[in-house]
């Protein structure tokens, strides 16, 4: 069987450097990173993989997006992501989709702080002279798509979570994907909503034994 090709895709608010720490990890694979282009020109295009397994990495939204695309994927790997933002339970999806509402609000009002304010909630550095960059339509345009429901394909899915996420909480990662039977949920005991950068080795583990 040939190697496998991994795709990664950040979440909302990053870009492809988010990778940088999990890179080191897979030197000798075939991994292609994606930019969805909040910061810099979008970096979406992908070779012809020409029979090889293919393993979709999405952070977040990054899960998402990899959905959209028209591949077969082999398998799928989301670290702290979802198919329901919201949630599907009336009590957690009333909750977050007024916190959204409130986010999106404040974005249109300020979007430099909003950001800031989301990276400290993730447990992560910014570089502000991205801001000088930043395509806030395109940020905008994400930042409402998270209201939509995203349906999963058949393949093995591993879902990595943190149970000191406040973006993706453990909450929302049972309400998403709790009994479905191509799922294999893990919490990991820390790593805010940034685990792919603070917390490699582990993504990096749990990836590999899994795909």
């Amino acid at each position: 069987m040939k190697d496998p090709c991994y795709i990664f895709c950040h979440g909302w608010g990053f870009d492809a450097s988010f990778w940088n720490n999990l890179k080191p990890f897979f030197p000798d694979q075939n991994c292609f990173f994606l930019d969805q282009g909040y910061f810099s020109t979008p970096y979406l295009d992908l070779p012809d993989f020409k029979d090889h397994p293919i393993i979709g990495v999405g952070h977040s939204l990054g899960l998402a997006k990899l959905l959209e695309l028209p591949i077969k994927f082999t398998a799928l790997v989301g670290i702290q992501s979802f198919i329901n933002f919201i949630g599907y339970s009336e009590k957690l999806a009333h909750r977050r989709s007024l916190e959204l509402q409130a986010m999106i609000q404040f974005f249109k009002k300020n979007p430099e702080k909003t950001l800031l304010s989301f990276y400290e909630k993730c447990g992560a550095s910014c570089d502000l002279e991205k801001f000088k960059m930043s395509n806030f339509e395109r940020l905008l345009n994400d930042l409402e798509s998270l209201k939509l429901d995203y349906s999963l394909p058949t393949c093995p899915i591993l879902i990595l979570g943190a149970k000191n996420d406040v973006i993706v909480s453990p909450e929302l990662l049972l309400d998403n994907f709790e009994g479905k039977k191509n799922v294999t949920l893990i919490f990991h005991e820390q790593g805010f909503h940034n685990l792919g950068n603070l917390e490699p080795e582990f993504v990096y583990c749990s990836t590999k034994n899994f795909s």
